[in-house]
């Protein structure tokens, strides 16, 4: 079997909300298994609701791939409402500014980089903010080179 040295390239650390940089989920892969542990949060990723736990065998996963998702109605939602804290500033500059800073972040939340792998025909995806794209990419880049050496090595 393939082995990977530098077990810190094995695993990444990976914020999970837009808001809530400090809510971290995990994404690991070794010589025989790919595992996840991410929060599941609601209301913009404010609220932890549990954690989503998967533990896939290396030989079962197909295709690995990642890739950027543009929630248009969020991100439209999230311009109306900046648009109007803005004209509200006049009025209630607190208001108006806290409703742009929503706004803002609900654009934020808009955007996301999606980790998705195949299991037998199954495709997951598990969806990242779009800061994260850099480490969600490594960690891909990181698994599709462990599958390609075991299928190599299934196959001597």
């Amino acid at each position: 079997m393939a082995q990977i040295n530098n077990i810190t390239q094995n695993e990444e650390k990976v914020s999970v909300g837009l808001l809530t940089p400090w809510i971290k989920g995990t994404l690991a892969v070794d010589d025989n298994f790919l595992r996840m542990d991410v929060p599941n949060t609601i209301i913009l990723g404010l609220i932890g609701t549990g954690m989503r736990k998967n533990k896939t065998p290396i030989d079962s996963i197909s295709n690995i791939y990642t890739n950027t998702e543009y929630k248009i109605w969020k991100m439209i939602l999230g311009a109306i409402i900046a648009i109007f804290g803005f004209t509200n500033i006049s009025s209630s500059f607190l208001t108006g500014v806290l409703l742009m800073v929503l706004g803002i972040f609900i654009i934020g939340t808009g955007i996301q980089t999606v980790f998705s792998y195949e299991n037998m025909g199954n495709t997951k995806s598990i969806p990242f903010p779009f800061y994260e794209a850099d480490r969600v990419q490594r960690f891909e880049s990181h698994v599709s080179e462990i599958v390609e050496k075991h299928y190599i090595d299934k196959n001597k």
